[in-house]
């Protein structure tokens, strides 16, 4: 039997621990339970942006999440402060969990807390680059949604969401990133 004279010391080890595997091989289910662990795991790796791209985005791991545990999560990676790196699959990630999430005003609020990291929202604008708008973007609409362009090549080894979502607050923001032709030839 062990025992850690403090929480924080064992969510370390946990965290190393979780690093270090393999995350195909570990159960989703599991860490989806230990957000504190996962963030932190998430801020260790030495590539934040991917790490915290592959959890989001591969083998349907969403549905191990439910709504208290993904907004524990991600309010932990905020205060765990990874430095996150402008990547591609970082911002598909950020499109699949507004999409996901959009009705769920805990979790909104903390990718909120995220999309003022400014790696965040130039990956976001990297990623629009492979969507095209849904429909018309609708004046008293929340969120843009956006869907996957026909014929993409994907160089990943993860499927891109076929649909997306990101707050209409953030398109000023993101129309002024170099990169988001999405929101320059549509949103004008």
């Amino acid at each position: 039997m062990y025992e850690f004279c403090h929480l924080s010391l064992q969510e370390y080890l946990c965290a190393v621990y979780i690093v270090r595997a393999p995350l195909e091989t570990q159960s989703i289910e599991y860490l989806a339970k230990h957000p504190a662990q996962l963030a932190i795991a998430v801020a260790l790796s030495s590539h934040p942006s991917n790490w915290f791209a592959n959890l989001i985005l591969h083998f349907d791991n969403l549905n191990s999440f439910d709504d208290a545990s993904m907004a524990s999560f991600l309010s932990r990676v905020i205060t765990e402060r990874p430095n996150f790196q402008k990547s591609e699959p970082l911002g598909l990630a950020i499109l699949r969990l507004f999409k996901h999430y959009r009705k769920n005003s805990q979790v909104c609020k903390h990718l909120g807390g995220m999309m003022k990291i400014q790696s965040i929202l130039e990956s976001l604008a990297t990623a629009l680059r492979s969507y095209v708008l849904s429909g018309r973007v609708a004046t008293s609409a929340d969120f843009v949604e956006v869907t996957l362009r026909p014929n993409l090549v994907n160089i990943y080894k993860f499927s891109f969401p076929s649909v997306g979502a990101f707050p209409k607050a953030y398109m000023s923001e993101l129309k002024n990133i170099s990169g988001s032709s999405l929101l320059q030839e549509n949103m004008d």
